[in-house]
């Protein structure tokens, strides 16, 4: 009886909680969640772009390992050309570590100096070609004016015939001047170091013959050319005492 009377009394209040407070409670918990999905997406949207920005450090790092293991292998692959060179001089290895921006003086600075046996007018070359003469020294670096500097004349020889001239740099590049006129010179023709003047080893390789104008004067100007550009180079070879 009791039981039944129970059931009677608490009917109402199932009732009740079943058609609103459940109802209700589940309303509110939906506008609770929807409230709550915008810090939801937002939180995960900081935790993918931490995770984003780790991905790009750890692409940049490794990007800049790569460049870094290409650029070795690259000055590795210049030290090694330069170490074939056949001169029978002692050969200095070094790196360029700044260059002058100016067209009409031409200069480097290389991470050798006195200390390691470079002397003042001592023989650049790149490749086994001539690019300068060491103008200054101090302990650890040198100055080299290039042969492309305006200002800087190179005693040089022409491998066929043999005829003497003197190279200056010019906006052209490199020019030979001195040579007369009726000397007949061919395209592709070495030229060389001279030796004259005593300041350069004979026989190191400038260039070849570009070409040849030939204007109403006495004298000739040849273009000369050679097989790399200088602002390539980043290791040298100094020519220092003659073995």
């Amino acid at each position: 009886m009791l039981f039944i009377l129970y059931r009677i009394w608490s009917l109402p209040f199932e009732i009740f909680t079943s058609k609103v407070i459940l109802p209700s409670s589940r309303v509110v918990a939906d506008t609770v969640d929807r409230a709550l999905y915008p810090i939801r997406f937002i939180g995960e949207l900081n935790l993918l772009y931490k995770k984003n920005k780790e991905l790009e450090a750890q692409n940049a790092q490794l990007k800049s390992q790569i460049v870094a293991m290409q650029e070795r292998d690259v000055l590795n692959q210049q030290v090694l050309s330069e170490q074939n060179l056949d001169l029978n001089y002692e050969k200095l290895f070094a790196r360029i570590i700044s260059r002058t921006p100016q067209n009409f003086n031409r200069s480097i600075i290389v991470d050798k100096g006195s200390s390691d046996g470079v002397k003042v007018s001592d023989a650049v070359l790149s490749n086994g070609f001539l690019i300068g003469q060491v103008k200054k020294v101090e302990e650890k670096t040198s100055e080299v004016v290039l042969i492309t500097n305006h200002n800087y004349l190179t005693p040089s020889i022409l491998d066929t015939s043999r005829e003497t001239g003197m190279i200056q740099g010019s906006l052209e590049g490199l020019v030979m001047t001195d040579v007369p006129a009726w000397v007949e010179v061919s395209l592709g023709e070495k030229v060389l170091t001279s030796g004259l003047g005593g300041d350069l080893p004979k026989g190191l390789l400038i260039g070849e013959v570009a070409e040849s104008k030939k204007g109403t004067g006495l004298f000739q100007d040849i273009k000369i050319k050679s097989p790399f550009a200088l602002s390539g180079v980043e290791v040298i070879t100094i020519l220092a005492n003659e073995q």
